[in-house]
């Protein structure tokens, strides 16, 4: 059970946690998050969500007013609190309450919020997931901003079609989905994600390390035309680990089942993950 929230590096308990009306995250969704897990106890890859996250705040020009060492330790402070072994920690760092509903405050909300560990389908990578193409190039890219409203708008078509997420593009070139970032596995082994233009995910840090220890990688956005001849494709994300794509639209990817690349993919990161958690843990 959620009992505390960290609000403006302060704990607070979860049924208290608020924002002020007039805040620019609200009224005008000015405002950028960042998502982690922690397993067995240990904030996974923290390091690098904060790097991320410092990184969208400086393009937002949103001066937080912690330094990466305070919110590593108010992270620690909210695990600890919530005595949470399993969840996710979300960040959130708003525009501020804004005295004219548009500027941004002198000093930005900072939130931490700590969740249940999210759910996600085990099926799905016996089975695969659908995609559904999505002609949209998201603002400001790089930056993990709160603006799902693509996203969001097309669940309905979604839902009718039995997908998971849009898949964004551009009319030729393939960059990223929804919450994701997506892979495609040419048939001589070669793997294709698109480099620029798209949020660079720490999940896809991590896979591409991997991927690079065996297979060549070109980085640089996939061709809508190169789904025909795939013989895999595959998202990435913080919940999702590494998933299989098995159709696009009408495209058929490969055999229209999950194939090796991703399996193997996800046995590494999942190796990986574990040797992250050992050397994590305080020694006894």
């Amino acid at each position: 059970m959620i009992r505390y929230h960290m609000i403006n590096g302060e704990l607070a308990p979860a049924a208290e946690a608020s924002v002020h009306v007039t805040d620019l995250g609200l009224l005008r969704g000015y405002a950028i998050f960042d998502y982690l897990l922690t397993r067995e106890g240990q904030p996974m890859f923290l390091d690098d969500y904060l790097s991320r996250l410092l990184r969208s705040a400086e393009l937002l020009r949103l001066d937080l007013p912690f330094d990466r060492q305070e919110l590593r330790r108010q992270v620690l402070q909210l695990v600890q609190a919530n005595e949470m072994r399993e969840g996710g920690i979300r960040f959130l760092v708003t525009g501020g309450p804004s005295p004219d509903g548009y500027t941004p405050a002198a000093t930005p909300t900072v939130l931490i919020l700590a969740h249940p560990m999210p759910r996600f389908d085990p099926q799905t990578y016996e089975q695969g997931t659908r995609l559904l193409l999505y002609e949209y190039r998201r603002d400001i890219p790089e930056v993990k901003t709160t603006n799902y409203i693509i996203g969001i708008y097309q669940l309905p078509r979604l839902q009718a079609a039995g997908a998971s997420e849009v898949l964004y593009h551009d009319g030729r070139h393939i960059f990223e989905t929804t919450r994701s970032n997506f892979f495609v596995v040419k048939k001589d082994g070669t793997i294709v994600t698109a480099e620029q233009g798209v949020l660079k995910g720490i999940t896809r840090k991590n896979v591409l390390r991997l991927a690079q220890e065996e297979f060549p990688v070109e980085l640089r956005p996939p061709a809508i035309d190169e789904l025909h001849d795939a013989a895999e494709a595959f998202v990435t994300s913080t919940i999702k680990r590494v998933a299989p794509v098995v159709q696009v639209d009408d495209i058929v990817i490969g055999s229209g089942r999950p194939g090796p690349v991703a399996a193997h993919l996800r046995e590494k990161l999942i190796a990986f993950e574990q040797q992250y958690i050992a050397r994590a843990a305080p020694s006894s």
